[in-house]
């Protein structure tokens, strides 16, 4: 059964990823050496393996250019010089970056 990413039900985009992604770099204590890089791109590899085979055509097209554009997020968020702020639905504001 799908899980839909953005209904603020069951696992949510914004929220839950930036508790995984929270609890994954306190695992290395804020230290990500080449090792724990090797390991996670490993772990996105393997998991974009498994699920390449079971896209069709047109999927597998607009994810690669979700991925393509994340990818570009990724580069942005390690090179913006201020503070980012991000409101949620609910008007919790977050900071993403300082």
């Amino acid at each position: 059964m799908r899980d839909p990413w953005f209904d603020k039900k069951g696992l949510d985009f914004e929220e839950d990823f930036a508790r995984v992604r929270h609890e994954r770099v306190s695992e290395v204590l804020g230290k990500v050496t080449p090792e724990h890089w090797r390991e996670q791109r490993r772990r996105v590899l393997a998991r974009l393996a498994a699920l390449e085979g079971h896209l069709d055509d047109v999927m597998h097209a607009r994810l690669t250019e979700v991925f393509l554009e994340y990818d570009v997020l990724v580069v942005m968020t390690q090179s913006v010089d201020e503070t980012v702020l991000h409101v949620t639905d609910d008007g919790q504001q977050l900071t993403l970056l300082s």
